[in-house]
């Protein structure tokens, strides 16, 4: 169960960093700079990590209650 819910987590870190990545680069593209945009998405995409993290927590907790 413990190997289900790292798995999970390692998951969801990844989908978390491709998203914060896509969307980079779509404000880097509507602003013209991609420097700028990846600099101010900075913040916002650890707070989005930190978010994912804490659903992934919350579900494998569910899950290892339920089993």
């Amino acid at each position: 169960m413990e190997a289900d819910a790292a798995l999970t987590m390692e998951l969801l870190h990844r989908v978390a960093a491709h998203l914060r990545n896509r969307l980079a680069e779509h404000l880097a593209e509507r602003r013209g700079d991609r420097s700028r945009g990846l600099r101010e998405l900075g913040g916002a995409g650890a707070g989005a990590g930190a978010g994912a993290g804490a659903g992934a927590g919350a579900g494998a907790g569910a899950g290892a209650g339920a089993g």
